[in-house]
């Protein structure tokens, strides 16, 4: 790698903590170490704050990927909201990076995706739902990595404080899709305060990942549901621990060491990175059985909550008005969680099955093949020069 001129250039957040800018460094990072001279071009909120967070070797290539210029007739990978996809006229190519949580997508994606010469999605799921909306490109499946070295058993486990006995922990960002109400009704209907359990959300406001005062606003969001909703008090129920303060990407896997299962009742996943992390450390794995996780979760290696149904999307965005969402069932998530804090047998066989399925299918470096592969197809259908 000693040229300046990098044949592919990534737009995306870079130094920030959302799922975007997560995922693109991987990609920049692992194609890297494979070979490919990959530009960087910024774009979103990216923080000096964030950057001095990760670990010094991914931050290294990163900043050296800021520094490249682009080739002749390069890809231009645009990894963000299909909102801002635009056309390139100086890119010999345009790919946009995209998923999509409910049963199909926004009606006006369309103008936008078919801006891009082609459309990378993580899972099957989809796949299923970018071709059934009548994209005239083509829908490529690239799914997501996870390092199993940085994400493994046995590291030191963080101090969580507030947090008693076995350890039942959710990393989201606080909405109505991320389940949150389906897991404290089903916390409040497996668990009483005597039982020797607690429930750790890692969880913050969304797009307000660093507010001061998040954590306050939802423990109280917490509070009205527990007494408006289930009619009962908080101290009733085992520990509910709110972590809202950003965890650095070298601290992250001491989370999930602190843990001994991590539970997701998400109403619809593009993929579930969260899920993809606790399997790696060799937690057992609670989430929904419906969406872009599926691609890496089954009964071998997972606890799968059963759907009541797909039922209209309860969201604020006027697009999903017509959108269906799972309903994940509540009385069979409460069964989960209690198996699990009762059985070591099984949470052990599940966790050890998560990682080694994690190891041997889903490490960065497999992902990044894949995109290396098709990166290389396109390449040679570009014109020289």
């Amino acid at each position: 790698m000693t040229t300046s001129a990098a044949p592919v250039v990534w737009e995306s957040p870079i130094y920030n903590p959302g799922g975007f800018a997560d995922e693109a460094r991987n990609f920049v990072y692992h194609l890297t170490r494979l070979g490919l001279d990959v530009a960087i071009r910024p774009v979103g909120l990216n923080t000096e704050f964030y950057r001095e967070m990760l670990l010094p070797d991914q931050r290294e290539v990163l900043d050296r990927a800021l520094t490249l210029t682009p080739g002749n007739s390069f890809i231009n990978v645009q990894h963000m909201a299909p909102q801002a996809f635009h056309a390139d006229p100086q890119a010999g190519y345009v790919i946009g990076r995209a998923m999509y949580e409910t049963d199909r997508i926004p009606p006006s994606w369309l103008d936008y995706l078919e801006v891009v010469d082609e459309v990378w999605v993580p899972a099957r799921f989809n796949v299923e739902t970018f071709r059934a909306a009548g994209l005239e490109i083509p829908v490529v499946r690239v799914p997501e990595g996870i390092d199993t070295e940085h994400f493994r058993p046995g590291l030191p486990p963080m101090v969580l404080r507030g947090a008693r006995g076995k350890v039942f922990l959710s990393v989201f960002s606080w909405q109505l899709r991320k389940g949150w109400d389906v897991l404290l009704r089903a916390w409040a209907q497996a668990f009483t305060a005597a039982d020797d359990v607690s429930l750790v959300l890692r969880t913050y406001l969304m797009d307000q990942p660093d507010r001061p005062d998040g954590a306050r606003i939802i423990d109280l969001a917490i509070d009205r549901f527990i007494s408006d909703i289930l009619g009962m008090r908080r101290e009733d129920l085992a520990p509910i621990v709110v972590l809202a303060a950003t965890v650095s990407e070298a601290d992250i896997p001491g989370l999930f060491a602190a843990a001994h299962c991590y539970v997701g009742p998400s109403r619809g996943e593009g993929w579930g990175r969260p899920h993809m992390m606790a399997m790696a450390c060799g937690l057992p794995v609670i989430a929904t059985r419906w969406s872009g996780n599926l691609d890496f979760m089954d009964d071998d290696n997972s606890l799968l909550i059963e759907v009541e149904d797909l039922v209209p999307a309860r969201s604020h965005d006027p697009e999903q008005a017509t959108h269906l969402w799972a309903e994940p069932r509540v009385e069979h998530l409460a069964s989960l969680m209690w198996q699990i804090s009762q059985d070591e047998i099984l949470a052990t066989r599940l966790g050890q099955k998560a990682r080694s399925d994690m190891v041997e299918h889903w490490g960065w470096q497999s992902v990044a093949r894949i995109a290396l592969g098709r990166i290389q197809e396109i390449r040679d259908r570009l014109p020289v020069g």
